[in-house]
Parts: C-alpha cells; sequence; structure tokens
C-alpha cells in the first residue's frame, strides 16, 4: 500500500513525522492538538538556559495561581519555534538544543490552556533519531541539572 507524503512544512505535518529523523509520541498532538504559531505569538527564538541544579517543575515554572506561572503562560514555546529548533540539527549536528544524552525541555500551551511540557532529546544510538514526547505540568516533577530549559524571553 503506498501513503501520501506527510507535508512537513507544517507543524501538523512535522509532529506527524515517525521516521529515521524524528520520532513523537501521540501525545503531542493529544495535549496540544498541533496547533501551530496562536495567533498574536512571533516567531522569536526561545532562549535556553541549562540547568545547574535539580529543579522542580514548580521552581522553574511557578505554581498555578502565582505570578511565575502566570509569566511562564505568557512565555510558553510554540510548537513552531521547536520544529524550526529541531530542523536546524535534525541530524544531531551541534546546534542550540542539547545532543549528549540530556533533556530539552518546552513549556507549551496546551489545548485546555493548562501548562504542558514538550520533551525533546536526540538518540545518538540507533536509530539515530529526534525523539519528543509531551505530558501535563507536575510541580513535584524534578529536572536535573544538564537538561536545557528554553521559553520566550
Amino acid at each position: 500500500m503506498l501513503y501520501a507524503p506527510i507535508d512537513t512544512s507544517t507543524v501538523r505535518g512535522f509532529f506527524s513525522r515517525r521516521d529515521d529523523a524524528v520520532w513523537v509520541e501521540g501525545y503531542v498532538e493529544q495535549y496540544t492538538g498541533l496547533r501551530d504559531c496562536p495567533s498574536g505569538r512571533d516567531l522569536r527564538r526561545p532562549v535556553g538556559r541549562v540547568l545547574e541544579y535539580p529543579e522542580t517543575e514548580g521552581e522553574l515554572f511557578g505554581e498555578p495561581g502565582t505570578l511565575s506561572y502566570d509569566k511562564t503562560l505568557a512565555q510558553v514555546v510554540n510548537l513552531s519555534q521547536i520544529v524550526e529548533l529541531i530542523r536546524r540539527q535534525e541530524c544531531g549536528q551541534e546546534g542550540e538544543l542539547l545532543i549528549d544524552g540530556f533533556k530539552n525541555l518546552f513549556p507549551v500551551q496546551g489545548l485546555d490552556g493548562g501548562l504542558y511540557i514538550v520533551r525533546g532529546d536526540w538518540s545518538a544510538d540507533y536509530p539515530r533519531r529526534w525523539f519528543l514526547d509531551c505530558y501535563p505540568y507536575n510541580p513535584l516533577a524534578v529536572w536535573h541539572e544538564g537538561n536545557k530549559v528554553f521559553m520566550n524571553p
């Protein structure tokens, strides 16, 4: 059976991939709906910060109902930005994203308006490709030093 090629020029197309370069877990679509850049948001390059010590998601993004959480929601990364970062390093070459076994973390806004985290990491083992998944924000989840968090300035 022949399949029509996926149009990877769109966010939906890119995040629908299951190939040798990118593997996207289904939860990304479930939580975000694979929406393109939300209206009113530009495509600035998000700024990354490497964690110097273990931090919880509550410490990184704030607790619901706090100003720091509201600030995070105003600075979430959109899927279009993640696509552009990966395209620049699609074969695992050096760049802004970590490719050394650590995780790249992107806070995104879900379909329900809540905070979700897209996690991306490069697998240097076979198969050599990007792996992306998504899960709901958990203020108690701990991310260790060496991982990198991206947010809009």
